[in-house]
Parts: C-alpha cells; structure tokens; sequence
C-alpha cells in the first residue's frame, strides 16, 4: 500500500471486511510482470539444450509427483480418526 499499487477499503455490506483492490498501478506492475516472466522463460529456454530440456522436464514431473503423494498422504492421515487414549493400554495387556 505504500507504494500505491493496493488500496484498502471497508466493505460496503460488512463495516468487518477489508476489501483490498488493485490500482491503475498495480494492474500495470502485475502485466508487466507477464512481460518479464516470458521475457525469463525464453532466456531459460535458450540457456538449455532439447536433451536438457527433456531431463528438466522429467525431473519437474516426478517432483510434481512427489508433491501430490505428500498432499494425498496428509490427506488421507488428516481424516484417519487419533487413536483413542485406553487402545494402547487394551493392547498392551
């Protein structure tokens, strides 16, 4: 907000909302940003071979991989119910 890309309001239908909205700025600083991210991804493309790119490619897909098993395995443990405190001692004895 200081530097004038963002303004703050109170919302219109709920005095407890804040509404933030993008000014003529900010909306210029978010497309140019398009700009400059193309601007990066050309000179990443350039930076690497097609064999390179193959590889890099690979490796993102297992990450990505990676990332949905984590996300499924917490997921799955968030719904298992925690174990009740007297399971462990009926068990045990």
């Amino acid at each position: 907000m200081q530097r004038g890309l963002v303004v703050r309001s109170v919302g219109q239908a709920d005095a407890r909302q804040i509404c933030l909205e993008l000014t003529d700025d900010g909306v210029a600083m978010v497309m140019s940003g398009e700009r400059i991210g193309k601007l990066g991804l050309d000179a990443f493309h350039e930076a690497l071979s097609d064999e390179e790119h193959e590889i890099f490619r690979r490796c993102l897909q297992k990450l990505a991989q990676a990332g949905d098993e984590i996300i499924a395995r917490a997921e799955r443990d968030a719904k298992r119910p925690a174990p009740r405190k007297g399971a462990a001692a009926a068990v045990a004895s």
